[in-house]
């Protein structure tokens, strides 16, 4: 008797479940046109500004400590360099939104 009841409770249960759930989530809807169609990005955007952090990489299985240097050239420029904390540049980069250039790298990094 005990075991009928529970199992009768626990289909009722999955069925009122599936029942719920079974709603539109588009109930209502009317589409609205987007005010903007740029987006931006804030991440480093202050040309004035260069923007320093302490880093720590790990490249084929070693660990690399410096200093990452991020600087916003133009509207579209940005330069990238990530230096020893001896002041040895181990990558220097300059991405734009169709470009990419490498302008010196550690051979070892290559």
């Amino acid at each position: 008797m005990q075991k009928s009841t529970i199992q009768f409770l626990l289909i009722n249960c999955f069925l009122a479940i599936v029942l719920v759930s079974c709603g539109s989530v588009t109930k209502n809807y009317t589409p609205k046109k987007l005010d903007k169609t740029a987006i931006e990005v804030p991440y480093f955007s202050d040309s004035k500004t260069d923007y320093v952090y302490k880093t720590n990489i790990t490249v084929y299985g070693n660990e690399l400590s410096g200093i990452f240097i991020a600087k916003k050239i133009n509207d579209t420029l940005h330069r990238i360099v990530f230096t020893t904390e001896f002041g040895n540049k181990l990558m220097d980069f300059e991405i734009s939104d169709k470009s990419f250039k490498v302008n010196s790298i550690v051979s070892e990094l290559d």
